[in-house]
């Protein structure tokens, strides 16, 4: 790059830059002095630039959540395929202002046996959800809950597929709103940690939550580590 030599045109040159690179989500710019070389006529600087990677440079739904509602939500099912397998447990609360206003929690009999491993997993067995309500049943209530606010979930991709797969079925309604995986921000912000469970962030960040019922404490774990 080259740029007049001029002291103030120089730095108002380097001032638009830093703006310009600031704008397309980089943190910054490196400029070595060995980068930099002035001309034999010193008319011109001309310079070596290295961008720096901005590791905060959150996706737009993020920046966005400062005010807007949005909710933090888990689910569990029999397996892991949203074909094949059954949602067992919905939880989710709503937040507004860094403020729980709203919690949604249930489980839900998934018509079909739960298998011993998936009960060591996820604690949920059969006599639990015998009499509770079915999917046909809580997928309407869940989607007023859930309204228009973004969705934030730890590993997101299954949630929503489940989620989203029985909205269709059951509502004939597509869940659209916007998503963050908490999981995949985590690598983003702190790439060196061996392990992104949630578990394993909330020691990191030293997040403590000793709420129950389990999932709505996984959930207050998960918005507390997403406004860290």
């Amino acid at each position: 790059m080259r740029i007049p030599f001029s002291g103030t045109e120089l730095e108002d040159r380097l001032k638009l830059l830093v703006k310009i690179i600031h704008s397309r989500g980089f943190a910054g710019l490196d400029i070595s002095s060995e980068n930099v070389l002035i001309s034999p006529d010193r008319k011109e600087v001309h310079l070596t630039i290295h961008l720096l990677p901005n590791p905060f440079n959150l996706p737009s739904p993020i920046r966005s959540m400062k005010k807007e509602q949005y909710v933090v939500l888990d689910i569990e099912a029999t397996g892991l395929s949203k074909h094949m397998y059954k949602i067992t447990e919905i939880a989710a609360v709503k937040v507004e202002n860094k403020k729980v206003i709203q919690e949604f929690q249930t489980l839900i009999n998934p018509q079909t046996r739960i298998p011993s491993f998936i009960t060591s997993l996820i604690g949920i067995h059969n006599l639990m959800v015998r009499d509770s309500l079915i999917i046909e049943e809580v997928m309407p209530k869940f989607m007023r809950f859930l309204g228009e606010g973004s969705i934030v979930a730890h590993c997101a991709t299954f949630d929503y597929g489940f989620l989203n797969h029985n909205a269709q079925t059951c509502s004939r309604r597509e869940i659209t709103n916007e998503r963050i995986c908490t999981r995949k921000l985590s690598r983003r912000l702190v790439p060196q940690l061996p392990s992104y469970k949630l578990s394993s962030l909330c020691e990191h960040f030293q997040v403590r939550n000793l709420k129950t019922p389990k999932e709505i404490c996984r959930l207050n774990s998960a918005d507390e580590f997403r406004g860290l």
